[in-house]
């Protein structure tokens, strides 16, 4: 499994990305993450993606044209996978996109485990046996004449 996997990430909310970035994090994993869909339009165009995730609404961009530039002949993502992160109030509005195996749909606040899952199933392959979260380590070492702090993620 050396091959890298190119994942085109364009969400509103860095919160939303901080959900999914534990779950991206591989070294195989090559993630293009930008803050509007014209520009990820404009790199799957010339760029194949493994998979491409989007939040749905999209900002700025009704999603029906997004998606019918996406799957443009010409593109080269016309058939790469599509991960589609929203609100549940939301999820009868994409029934016509998705289909199970190219396009899936899921909570934005699901739990990291759904995520994982709906993301392994659309590239083929296990993402991680579990999930990854940073945490921030701090330590105060001292004796009588030396204080030391120390900080990790």
């Amino acid at each position: 499994m050396s091959d890298q996997i190119k994942i085109l990430v364009t969400l509103a909310s860095e919160v939303v990305f901080d959900q999914i970035r534990p779950l991206v994090s591989r070294s195989n994993v090559d993630v293009m993450k930008v803050q509007s869909p014209y520009e990820a339009l404009t790199l799957a165009r010339a760029t194949p993606y493994g998979l491409i995730v989007v939040q749905y609404p999209l900002a700025d961009l009704d999603f029906a044209e997004f998606f019918k530039t996406l799957r443009a002949p010409e593109t080269a993502c016309e058939e790469s996978p599509l991960l589609i992160l929203t609100r549940d109030d939301r999820l009868d509005a994409l029934a016509d996109y998705l289909d199970g195996h190219l396009v899936q749909a899921c909570l934005v606040d699901a739990a990291p485990e759904q995520i994982q899952k709906a993301l392994s199933e659309l590239i083929g392959i296990p993402m991680r046996a579990s999930v990854r979260l940073g945490i921030e380590l701090a330590a105060r070492i001292e004796n009588e004449s030396i204080q030391l702090f120390c900080q990790t993620v």
